[in-house]
């Protein structure tokens, strides 16, 4: 048990990580920034959140990806629980060896 809760710490940890790495904007070094402005090139497209809706819609997303995973292994897990109850009653036995 402890270990299924230190998975589930792991997994929600490093979804929490990445969620907040894609939503941080970088900024480009001051070096590179005198270089772009001479320049006259493009503006470079950051992907990031823009607004506090979208941030709360990427962790409402995650979140409503992770629920759906955690039930998928709970209804898993009582399949398998049910086919370990109908082995042990010996449901599958059909009397040949």
């Amino acid at each position: 048990m402890k270990k299924i809760a230190c998975l589930i710490l792991l997994a929600l940890g490093v979804s929490a990580f990445f969620s907040l790495a894609a939503t941080a904007q970088q900024q480009p070094p001051k070096e590179k920034n005198a270089a772009l402005q001479t320049q006259a090139q493009p503006e470079k497209i950051i992907p990031a959140a823009k607004n506090i809706r979208e941030r709360t819609a990427i962790y409402v997303f995650v979140a409503w990806l992770w629920a759906a995973i955690f039930v998928l292994i709970y209804i898993v897990r009582l399949e398998i629980k049910e086919a370990d109850r109908l082995l042990d009653l010996k449901f599958y036995y059909n009397g040949k060896k």
